[in-house]
C-alpha cells in the first residue's frame, strides 16, 4: 500500500486506478468542516463561543476550508464583537491574505496570475467566456490545470464546463485586481457583458454592463427582458 499526500494530483494514471477500484481518494471536499465540526472546533477546542448564526456564516464564507477556519480563529483572538468580525470576514483578512499570497499567488508565473486576477470578475466562469474576455484560446487547459492543482477552483457541473473560485480566494483576487489593474476592469466587464448577451444570459449581461459603467446598455438589456 502506498499513501500519497499532495495538494496537486500526482502524475500517475488516476483514471485507470479508479476504473479498477485500486485507489481511495480523499479530496478537499471530504476534509471540509461541516457546521457541527466548526461548532466543536471553536466552542469546545478553542473555547471561542460561537452562536448558530456565527457558525453558519463561517461555514458559508470558508466553505469548510480548515486552514481558513484556523486563520479566522487566529484573527478572532482578543476580539469582543465576534459576530461582527465574522460578518466582515473576507479574503482581505491579513492572515488569510498572507496565507493565500504565500501559498498560491507568489508561487505561480505572471501569465497564470494575470488569468486568475482578470477572471475574478466572474461569479462563475467557463473556457469560452474566459477566452472571449481575455482574448486568449487556451482557457480550458488553464481551468483544468487549476483544478488538478487544487487552486481553490470548484467545478459546477460534471462536464467541467463551468467553474467558480473559492469565496475567500475570489475576494483576494478581486482586491489585487483592483489595486494593480484598476483601469482594465471596465474593459473586462464590457467584454463579459457582450459575451453573456450573445449567449442569451441576459441577467449576467446586465450585471457586467453596469459594472463597466455602461448604464445605457444595461437599460437597453433590461428593456429587452421586459418586452419579452
Amino acid at each position: 500500500h502506498i499513501a500519497l499526500l499532495s495538494r496537486q494530483d500526482p502524475k500517475i494514471p488516476l483514471s485507470r486506478l479508479r476504473s479498477q477500484n485500486q485507489i481511495i481518494e480523499i479530496r478537499s471536499s471530504d476534509l471540509s468542516f461541516t457546521g457541527n465540526d466548526i461548532t466543536f472546533f471553536f466552542n469546545k477546542k478553542l473555547k471561542i463561543d460561537l452562536n448558530e448564526e456565527d457558525v453558519k456564516s463561517l461555514e458559508s464564507k470558508t466553505e469548510g476550508w480548515v486552514a481558513g477556519l484556523q486563520l479566522a480563529a487566529l484573527s478572532l483572538s482578543g476580539k469582543e464583537d465576534i459576530s461582527g468580525f465574522i460578518k466582515k470576514l473576507a479574503g482581505d483578512n491579513r492572515y488569510i491574505m498572507d496565507y493565500l499570497m504565500e501559498e498560491i499567488l507568489d508561487n505561480i508565473n505572471d501569465e497564470l496570475k494575470m488569468f486568475l486576477l482578470k477572471t475574478s470578475i466572474f461569479e462563475k466562469l467557463s473556457a469560452s467566456l474566459c477566452n472571449a474576455v481575455l482574448e486568449i484560446s487556451n482557457s480550458q487547459l488553464i481551468l483544468e490545470s487549476l483544478e488538478k492543482q487544487n487552486m481553490f477552483i470548484i467545478p459546477l457541473d460534471d462536464e467541467r464546463e463551468w467553474f467558480r473560485y473559492h469565496h475567500l480566494f475570489a475576494d483576494l483576487l478581486k482586491k489585487n485586481l483592483l489595486r494593480e489593474y484598476k483601469d482594465i476592469i471596465p474593459i473586462l466587464n464590457q467584454r463579459a457583458s457582450n459575451w453573456f448577451e450573445s449567449n442569451d444570459l441576459s441577467l449576467f449581461a446586465i450585471e457586467h454592463a453596469l459594472k463597466a459603467g455602461d448604464k445605457k446598455k444595461g437599460l437597453e438589456l433590461i428593456e429587452l427582458i421586459v418586452d419579452h
